[in-house]
């Protein structure tokens, strides 16, 4: 077996050779190793190796060495994982006799707390048979944190007698950066001596947070991925059964009503042993829609500069006015008010917006339109005036303000003389054709009248008489014959 580790990344070649074409085999086996080694091949990629360690000091009685650790660096040498080092002790009064290998990660990639750590390790007979003398524990910059691992809880993890053992190590649930392996006699006068190969955890994923509206489904990316690891995503940090697993590193979230968690692990696959990372939390925030905007009435006003927007007060989100259209930019005083004056305005049509919004979710917007026209105003020139029995008297008249229609209201004492009021009559040009009742006495009658423009503006009301003259006489003729 030819084993090479680059960094983080192991090229591990197995050939079985026979006597007659070995040094073929050693040949193709040497170019396809180089070729793999050319392209970096990468299915452990996310593996993370402790690179430093610390021991534990050698212990002498006289001239015999009690316990030492040698060759500790070939551990952390990121050569070979067929190197390790050996921790030795020899007979001794139970644990007084002690020596251990502390292997610590790098200070720029330290595992989680629910991270699981593998190892590798050995002793020299069955770790079974030694088992009360090997201790294995999480440290933190060198201290030991979290429970140890030995005795019966270390034979359940082994599985086997084996003289050496890859294990993975449950998540300790504390922050560790380091594993320490730890042998001393376990009965006096039988001496243990260790192996320590190496130790790595699996690079959790890493998947930004993500913000949704209310109803909207997201998709959650992985952001380091990695060829040869399948990824499991679960709705809880610990246990359950994965809501999807394969080597696609995105997962669609369905449409949610409230924020959310997932959990997502690596898992290396592609070496034939299955190697799990701790579970990255990944959150969903899910933010209500705004409030439904709405405003106002529509205005038609005349001859003003300021009028006063209306809208609905958010319960969710924020609301701001907005000039959509208009004959220029007039001044809204409170933007991020509700109810606000806006000021500037002129003759013209203008549309503005209240939109009320909510985080990335769709605004909700609602118009209102302000119409503001010109006043009109009317000039009577000539009062009308007629005899009795004229039904039709001429009033004329100058305007401002481009009216379109008149409408003339009489008094009490016209109305009751039969003068009937005139609604939004059509203006024509000047003059007027007041109608007189055929048998109005003579008089003068009194109203008003009043003239409209097409943008609804109306003048104010103007008085008007109208005077019915009394017929003259008809002419006594006296005929003279001669």
């Amino acid at each position: 077996m030819t084993t090479k580790r680059l960094g983080n990344t192991e090229i591990i070649a197995r050939v079985v050779l026979t006597a007659g074409c070995k040094n073929i085999v050693q040949r193709g086996l040497l170019s396809a190793l180089l070729l793999i080694m050319a392209l970096n091949g990468d299915v452990r990629g996310q593996r993370v190796y402790a690179n430093t360690s610390q021991k534990s000091p050698k212990q002498t009685l006289v001239l015999l060495t009690l316990s030492d650790v040698t060759d500790e660096n070939k551990a952390t040498d990121n050569s070979s994982f067929t190197d390790y080092s050996t921790l030795f002790t020899t007979v001794g009064a139970l644990s007084l006799i002690e020596a251990w290998q502390n292997l610590q990660f790098p200070s720029s990639s330290k595992p989680a707390a629910n991270s699981p750590v593998t190892i590798m390790f050995g002793a020299n007979s069955s770790i079974a048979d030694v088992i009360n003398g090997i201790s294995i524990q999480p440290t933190s910059n060198g201290t030991l944190v979290g429970s140890a691992y030995s005795s019966s809880a270390l034979l359940g993890l082994l599985g086997s007698g084996a003289v050496d053992k890859e294990i993975t190590l449950p998540a300790p649930g504390v922050s560790y950066d380091g594993i320490r392996y730890r042998v001393s006699p376990s009965v006096i006068g039988v001496a243990v001596t260790g192996r320590y190969y190496y130790a790595f955890f699996i690079t959790p994923p890493t998947v930004p947070a993500a913000t949704v509206c209310t109803g909207s489904a997201t998709t959650l990316t992985i952001g380091n991925p990695q060829s040869g690891y399948t990824y499991n995503w679960y709705s809880s940090s610990s246990g359950g059964t994965a809501l999807q697993s394969g080597t696609g590193t995105s997962f669609t979230a369905p449409a949610l009503t409230s924020s959310t968690s997932y959990w997502v692990e690596a898992v290396e696959t592609a070496t034939g042993t299955n190697y799990y990372s701790g579970r990255t939390q990944v959150d969903v925030t899910v933010k209500p829609l705004p409030t439904p905007a709405t405003t106002g009435a529509n205005q038609s006003l005349c001859s003003v500069t300021s009028t006063t927007l209306t809208g609905n007060t958010p319960t969710v989100g924020t609301g701001t006015w907005t000039r959509v259209s208009g004959p220029n930019t007039p001044t809204i005083s409170s933007p991020n008010s509700a109810t606000t004056t806006v000021t500037g305005l002129t003759t013209g049509s203008y549309v503005f917006r209240w939109t009320i919004t909510n985080s990335t979710c769709t605004a909700s917007t609602s118009d209102v339109i302000i119409n503001i026209g010109t006043t009109p105003a009317i000039t009577i020139s000539t009062m009308p005036s007629a005899c009795q029995q004229i039904t039709m008297a001429p009033m004329t008249y100058t305007v401002t303000g481009s009216p379109s229609t008149y409408s003339i209201t009489w008094n009490p004492a016209a109305s009751a003389a039969g003068f009937q009021p005139v609604t939004n009559a059509t203006l024509t040009a000047s003059p007027i054709q007041v109608t007189v009742p055929v048998n109005a006495a003579t008089g003068v009658y009194s109203g008003t009248i009043t003239v409209k423009n097409s943008g609804g503006c109306q003048s104010i009301a103007v008085p008007v008489t109208l005077t019915v003259h009394s017929k003259p006489a008809t002419p006594n003729f006296t005929v003279t014959t001669n």
